[in-house]
């Protein structure tokens, strides 16, 4: 067997009778549609990856930078695509939107045969269980696990550490997120700072999952993408660090496994133990050329992409029906929607038995924030100099946007770290407030 590493998770598995690809994405010629882009560059063009033709393609969730339209696309929609069992299974509905006939929902731990002598055997995660899978695949007898960024849960993985022999395991790294590069309330000092303890943690984390299932041989890999517009120059504080160095401090604790070490568009062959190259360490300073040219690129949630010329075309008319933006001359005080959102979100705190007097802030570029409590039905109108709260968190983003989420066509997973910044007081990670916001809807 061999394994291709493209970037991110977008692996794929060659045996001697079946292929499999692990979520295609590639943001080729230094476009993308969503301001989320491969790191480091990638140079493949469509044609090349058209070419792949794989037996089958494995879908672990639908986040940007796993489940992309463009470079889907480009395979014959006869290819089955295998994803896990969620409950409310949008995944397999994303799949089917873009005319794939073959989609494969794999039933939780049970064995799916890929050929006679080949098969998987799928996961939703314990953790973002509605949201994340990982798969276990055992090809030409080598058995391997694909935990893309899975958020690890010690009994999840303890459970199929004893249930699998692994041979071989791709494990992530680093986990992305706007803390603490886009949080406004942090100085470049503390951003750096913070930065630092976060790509430790995402290292421990690695050492965690190895711990957990014991692989003979560990690939470090996702964590390979960047944000477009200004967010790209904030890279080096992503907390993202390098595959060598967490390789490096998993050992450095006693670990004892073998490392596979693949840059983008080469090769690792099981059976001769060897690289189709050698591996060079690539860090964001080796990427300023590519991060300064897609730092130019402006989402259009950004302000400087909507001109004052434009400004007249929105809400839509012929000319840009396709286009979901909202001019300033047709924005709206938004208290009335949001307490409609405020009462749906209530329904699904008590669910989930949230209780808190948090506070929360939504910043649309208007002459005020909209203010709600987790403790009540409310929604103010407060100026940010005027804030009194003593714990409360503020989500800035585009007026268009925050209706694309109140109206549920865009996931506040999907779109918190790439389109939105943060503020904080005091500065500690509250996730039940970010649990929430993806139930902000109408």
């Amino acid at each position: 067997m061999k394994i291709k590493y493209f970037t991110n998770s977008m692996v794929l598995l060659k045996g001697k009778k079946v292929s499999v690809l692990f979520d295609p994405w590639i943001t080729f010629d230094r476009t993308s549609n969503t301001n989320l882009y491969n790191f480091p560059e990638t140079k493949f063009s469509k044609t090349e990856i058209a070419s792949i033709n794989p037996d089958y393609i494995y879908i672990t969730h639908t986040h940007a930078d796993h489940f992309d339209k463009t470079t889907l696309n480009l395979f014959n929609k006869k290819t089955p695509i295998l994803c896990a069992d969620y409950k409310n299974n949008f995944t397999e509905k994303n799949i089917k939107s873009l005319g794939f006939k073959n989609v494969i929902v794999c039933k939780n731990n049970e064995t799916f045969n890929l050929s006679n002598d080949d098969q998987c055997t799928l996961f939703t995660a314990e953790i973002n269980y509605e949201v994340d899978s990982l798969g276990i695949f055992k090809i030409d007898g080598i058995t391997m696990l694909n935990a893309n960024d899975v958020v690890y849960s010690e009994n999840q993985m303890n459970k199929i550490g004893k249930q699998f022999d692994f041979d071989f395991a791709m494990i992530p790294y680093a986990y992305q997120g706007p803390y603490p590069a886009f949080y406004e309330n942090l100085s470049e000092e503390e951003r750096s700072s913070k930065a630092n303890e976060k790509k430790i943690k995402n290292y421990e984390l690695m050492y965690k999952f190895i711990e957990s299932t014991k692989p003979k041989m560990v690939f470090p890999f996702a964590a390979g993408c960047v944000y477009g517009g200004d967010k790209a120059l904030k890279y080096a504080y992503y907390g993202v660090g390098t595959a060598n160095e967490a390789i490096e401090y998993c050992k450095n604790k006693g670990q004892k496994f073998k490392e596979i070490l693949i840059n983008c568009g080469h090769e690792y062959n099981f059976d001769t133990g060897k690289r189709s190259a050698k591996f060079t360490p690539i860090t964001h300073r080796d990427q300023e050329e590519y991060l300064e040219h897609i730092s130019k690129h402006k989402s259009i949630f950004d302000d400087e992409f909507l001109s004052e010329k434009l400004e007249k075309y929105f809400p839509h008319n012929e000319l840009v029906s396709e286009i979901f933006l909202i001019g300033k001359s047709y924005q709206q005080n938004l208290v009335r929607l949001l307490k409609k959102a405020r009462f749906n979100q209530i329904k699904w705190q008590k669910k989930m038995n949230i209780i808190s007097n948090k506070a929360f802030f939504i910043d649309v570029g208007h002459d005020h924030l909209y203010r709600m409590n987790l403790a009540d039905e409310t929604v103010e109108l407060v100026k940010e100099d005027n804030i009194q709260d003593k714990n409360y968190e503020i989500f800035r983003c585009s007026y268009s946007l925050f209706i694309g989420l109140l109206t549920g066509h865009f996931n506040y997973s999907n779109v918190k770290t790439g389109l939105m910044s943060f503020y904080r007081k005091p500065d500690i990670f509250d996730p039940k407030i970010h649990t929430l916001m993806s139930y902000l809807q109408l």
